[in-house]
């Protein structure tokens, strides 16, 4: 399966964003138009040196991509992402919004349960279940 990064070069479209949006991605969205992603230390000398402000914006990327990989993980831990998916993409695309509703209602309920603030609220935008 390919990177989407790959895809979406391949198929020139883009992922929407709103007016003064970014995505976040790994390194494979290098090069990516809207993407803000990490560094990797430089292994040639012909590269830019590694500075405070790009191990800053490293750190900050991969903080906030590891909130969204945990949400991702508890959406593909439904029982019906665990093994390849034999029916149409209708269905698939069902149970999908049914798992991403539950994950929802299950990071409210957790919230509300525990008093905890599992995410900082960051921009703009309102933020609400």
């Amino acid at each position: 399966m390919d990177h989407d990064a790959r895809l979406m070069r391949d198929m020139r479209s883009y992922f929407p964003r709103e007016q003064g949006e970014w995505h976040m991605g790994d390194l494979g969205y290098v090069g990516c138009e809207g993407f803000l992603y990490g560094c990797k230390h430089p292994a040639h000398q012909v590269q830019a040196a590694w500075d405070i402000d790009t191990e800053f914006l490293t750190n900050l990327v991969a903080f906030y991509r590891a909130r969204v990989e945990n949400v991702i993980s508890q959406v593909k831990a439904h029982a019906w992402a665990q093994a390849p998916f034999r029916g149409g993409f209708e269905a698939m695309a069902m149970y999908y919004e049914i798992s991403l509703t539950l994950t929802a209602l299950e990071l409210k309920r957790s919230f509300l349960t525990t008093n905890l603030t599992r995410f900082e609220v960051v921009g703009p935008w309102a933020h609400s279940f």
